[in-house]
């Protein structure tokens, strides 16, 4: 084994000299795999630093995270997911871990799903989606679900190809459909789980860039995938706050933290609305509970200074 090693070694430090790069520890491995992963798109290089920084430290958890997310990139599915549970033994509630272990699971959730079908139609769709052709695929599976309608696969398999193409609002309906047929239909509430995160991050980001009404629109399809996403009620509290509609957005958010009542950012715009509303007592409070859930919130220390300005001022 040593002299394997040893030329596994050498070739690995050889292209570390000529990239500029010295790997005297795990971490020089890990920086190089990080490197040759994003930089270059070199995969096999990457895999190789990061195999070589685990055999010099197997406790480090990003060198295990690094040579999961490689070997998904590979399409080696089942290795990563061995690996990544390896990272996250090390700690479990490592971020990077963690969405590595979904995006994984995703995948082989999906390839699962598609492999098993139920009919002829299904089958013919889900070989289309092998081939990323979305538009037949579509197609196929919309037949599925005239010919078969009681087939929560078949809605299953219209609403991922949906979701794909970014036709939301169809999304949601046919996979509202599949799991009425089949509420426990795990891929169906994957996807709308995975929908449902598509859409916060599309209406935060239309929030970040003032365009309200584009993202009302989209928080409003996000509360109809699922009507207790708590992120997408406290961003439409927070346009109709920020639109002057404080009865409203004080209804909204009370939803939200109905579902969650640890939910910090939530207290954090009920504060904001009570301002708005002159409930400054009711505010404080709502202030204080999100610096009890979140401590070092900077925005909720600034809300309570702001009212105590405004009542040191009459």
């Amino acid at each position: 084994m040593k002299p394997i090693f040893s030329l596994v070694m050498y070739c690995l430090l050889v292209t570390l000299v000529l990239a500029g790069v010295h790997a005297d520890s795990a971490d020089d491995f890990l920086n190089t795999g990080n490197t040759l992963l994003y930089k270059n798109n070199d995969y096999s290089g990457a895999l190789d630093a990061y195999e070589q920084g685990i055999q010099l430290n197997s406790t480090n958890t990003a060198l295990w995270n690094g040579k999961a997310y490689v070997l998904q990139k590979l399409n080696r599915y089942t290795e990563a997911l061995d690996v990544v549970n390896k990272a996250l033994e090390l700690n479990p509630k490592n971020p990077q871990a963690l969405n590595t272990k979904k995006s994984i699971s995703d995948h082989l959730g999906k390839e699962t799903f598609f492999k098993n079908g139920s009919d002829s139609l299904f089958n013919q769709g889900s070989d289309l989606l092998t081939k990323e052709d979305y538009s037949g695929a579509l197609k196929i599976f919309t037949q599925d679900t005239q010919e078969n309608p009681e087939s929560a696969d078949a809605w299953t398999g219209k609403g991922y190809v949906l979701s794909t193409l970014d036709k939301d609002s169809e999304a949601i309906d046919a996979l509202n459909k599949a799991l009425e047929l089949d509420p426990d239909n795990s891929f169906a509430k994957e996807t709308i789980e995975n929908l449902v995160k598509h859409l916060d991050d599309k209406g935060n980001a239309l929030i970040k860039s003032n365009n309200f009404s584009g993202a009302m629109e989209i928080i409003n399809l996000a509360i109809q995938a699922n009507p207790k996403d708590v992120v997408a009620l406290n961003n439409k509290a927070y346009i109709l706050e920020n639109t002057d509609k404080y009865d409203e957005a004080l209804e909204v958010i009370n939803q939200a933290l109905e579902v969650n009542p640890q939910f910090a950012s939530g207290w954090l715009t009920k504060g904001y609305i009570l301002s708005g509303l002159g409930k400054t007592e009711e505010a404080l409070n709502a202030f204080n509970e999100t610096l009890k859930l979140n401590p070092d919130n900077k925005n909720a220390k600034w809300g309570i200074d702001n009212i105590h300005k405004n009542q040191t001022s009459r």
